[in-house]
């Protein structure tokens, strides 16, 4: 029940973020239990959060429970979503147009 309520939460956040910028905020894989590798939505800016590397203070292990895990095949039909509404908008920032060259859009 509380997973259903957190999606339903997601996906409103989802809808009213197409209404304004697109955040540029950390997106990452899990290495180990210990090691995660994580980059930003808009920049191509690559951080390794890990015992040593702590993103606001936590290490990857203390950030795994408090983390939404969806396959990559997903984020990329999440991003090409983000691409497209913000080009609705008209509010594609030089970075966000770079996204083109990475994903195929259908």
């Amino acid at each position: 029940m509380k997973l259903k309520r957190n999606l339903i939460m997601l996906s409103l956040v989802w809808l009213i973020s197409s209404c304004s910028t697109v955040p540029n905020v950390i997106v990452c894989a899990e290495v180990s239990l210990s090691k995660g590798i994580c980059s930003y939505t808009i920049s191509e800016k690559t951080i390794v959060i890990d015992d040593n590397n702590l993103y606001e203070g936590e290490t990857w292990f203390s950030m795994r429970n408090k983390s939404l895990i969806i396959p990559a095949k997903s984020w990329s039909k999440i991003k090409a979503w983000m691409i497209k509404e913000c080009k609705r908008t008209n509010q594609c920032s030089v970075d966000i147009s770079q996204w083109d060259r990475d994903l195929n859009l259908q």
